[in-house]
């Protein structure tokens, strides 16, 4: 298996070119998958740029719960398997309950918030079959709901009857109150509801995680209304697991959610996506995971009787697998009911079996800071993403976190993690520690999740506007790694801006980037106007065949 030892390998050198053959001469683009670092991309057969699928060597890396459900399209090809296998996450996240991350002084619940995004007939809306994967949860979960229900029907009654009672003494006593209506409960939420619902259901929902998938993205935002507070302010606060309190003028519709667990798996197209994002300044789009899919024209026959048959027993294999997931995390973890204490409070501590928290040893943290620490110095300095890719990259090793506890619990599935009564074994503790085979996996996996999410920004905000480059600038510029690469190891500010007009940016863009190659470690100042490469600055212009230092071990 390749593995990845250069982390600042050149962005263009996993681009297929338009023309490229495949072996054969068929006059087909050669379509590379992703592994690596670096925004890659592709043009589809409609013309499309996409970044390119995933590589299907981190699939076969991932829990066979997960990989089974990336299989069932596997002769769809990489780039729905890819957006299956993604999606997945957001969908059987949303189930893991009681359970919890860490990242700094933040404590993170497991809910994902997916954008698929894709032409018109790309296949995204194969994303809505993975609903099957949870139907069974969210129908017990409702069924409860209902019997709650008939429940205060009858203390309605029971409190009538009492008020009559009192009523009949002459009230000289204090009267019965009434009793409360419980709160709806669900895990999958309705795709077409107004703002004062949604904000009801994930009441009910305060605490535990739910789950929102709508395939039209235009219709969503246009039904809910203001009057709850925006939908991307719940949103952002669905990421972080924040509290979201409104209080109107009618007492029964004022709410206080103390945990909004909101996972969503959105699918729609480019033009709605930078309609719905509108701008990056409020922080809303570097919380969702970007995900392309190639448009591919094609037109594939119906499957057989029997090609249908395997599919829906496969599926019901899956459900099976994830329901029996999904009881085994109630019975182990009793998640805190809420009417019970407050899952912000000291009392839900890593350790002490009240809920699961994922459990890094200390060379496993110390690879995953060395991973995002990279990424961060390579889109910072040597990507046209400049600054603003510290949100993204920041939320993504959040990201990476809620996915590596989801590998680690669907691992839990196998075999080898079963008690000797063949019942999925959890730690008594609490504490989750994923292997080092899969916090390898997953960081690989981020990597690609970064570059969905960078193609992205450079979607809806665009390259150029992270540097502010002018409008007389030329069109084509080349990016800063390889502005840094035409450099020689010592070189003066005049350098840098003739070596700067070669890659079509001005004086003024070409200091910006210097500023960011210090502040990054690429560059050192000697004096006034002079600099020198440092030792990772001169291993980016080495090409990535060469002999790299190697900075993730």
């Amino acid at each position: 298996m390749k593995k990845n030892t250069d982390i600042l390998q050149e962005l263009g050198d996993d681009l297929p070119r338009r023309g490229a053959r495949m072996r054969g001469g068929r006059g087909k683009p050669h379509v590379k998958a992703y592994y690596g670092m670096g925004l890659k991309t592709y043009t589809d057969a409609l013309g499309n740029e996409v970044p390119l699928p995933l590589s299907y060597g981190i699939i076969q890396r991932a829990p066979v719960l997960l990989r089974d459900v990336a299989e069932l399209w596997r002769a769809q090809g990489m780039n729905v398997v890819a957006q299956q296998f993604t999606a997945a996450h957001a969908v059987i996240g949303a189930v893991l309950d009681g359970c919890f991350v860490r990242q700094q002084e933040n404590l993170y619940m497991l809910n994902l918030q997916m954008m698929i995004v894709g032409g018109a007939g790309s296949g995204k809306s194969r994303v809505a079959l993975l609903d099957r994967l949870v139907e069974p949860i969210d129908r017990e979960l409702r069924l409860g709901y209902r019997r709650r229900m008939d429940d205060y029907h009858r203390d309605l009654l029971r409190h009538a009857a009492a008020l009559q009672e009192w009523k009949k003494n002459g009230g000289r006593s204090d009267p019965p109150l009434p009793p409360d209506e419980p709160l709806p409960r669900s895990l999958l939420l309705a795709d077409a509801t107004t703002q004062a619902a949604l904000v009801r259901w994930l009441a009910g929902n305060d605490g535990h995680l739910s789950l929102m998938r709508h395939d039209e993205l235009s219709t969503l935002k246009n039904s809910l209304e203001d009057r709850c507070g925006g939908f991307g302010d719940v949103l952002k606060k669905a990421f972080d697991n924040g509290k979201h309190e409104k209080q109107l003028r009618t007492a029964d519709e004022g709410y206080y959610i103390r945990r909004v667990g909101l996972a969503t798996v959105f699918s729609t197209t480019p033009g709605v996506l930078k309609d719905f994002i509108g701008s990056y300044e409020d922080g809303l789009a570097s919380r969702i995971i970007g995900h392309f899919t190639a448009s591919e024209p094609r037109f594939d026959p119906d499957p057989t009787p029997e090609a249908m048959a395997d599919f829906n027993t496969r599926m019901e294999r899956l459900v099976e697998r994830v329901e029996e997931l999904w009881r085994s995390l109630r019975e182990a973890s009793p998640h805190p009911s809420p009417k019970g204490k407050d899952l912000k409070s000291p009392l839900l501590q890593e350790g002490t079996g009240e809920a699961l928290f994922l459990c890094l040893s200390a060379d496993q943290q110390a690879r995953f800071t060395r991973h995002f620490r990279a990424l961060m110095e390579f889109y910072v300095a040597l990507d046209d993403l400049g600054e603003e890719a510290v949100p993204i990259i920041r939320r993504r090793a959040v990201d990476a976190r809620r996915i590596l506890m989801i590998w680690s619990l669907c691992r839990r599935t196998e075999e080898l993690y079963r008690d000797s009564a063949g019942r999925i074994s959890l730690p008594a503790d609490g504490l989750v520690h994923p292997t080092d085979d899969d916090l390898r996996a997953v960081l690989d996996y981020a990597d690609y999740l970064v570059c969905q999410s960078v193609f992205m920004h450079r979607l809806v905000a665009g390259t150029a506007q992270a540097e502010d480059v002018k409008a007389n600038e030329p069109a084509l510029r080349r990016n800063p790694l390889e502005h840094l690469r035409l450099l020689p190891d010592v070189f003066n500010r005049n350098d840098a801006n003739v070596t700067g007009k070669l890659c079509g940016v001005q004086a003024r863009s070409t200091g910006r980037r210097i500023v960011k190659w210090i502040g990054q470690g690429f560059v050192r100042e000697t004096t006034d106007g002079e600099y020198e490469k440092t030792a990772k600055g001169r291993a980016c212009g080495r090409r990535k065949n060469d002999t790299l230092q190697k900075t993730i071990i």
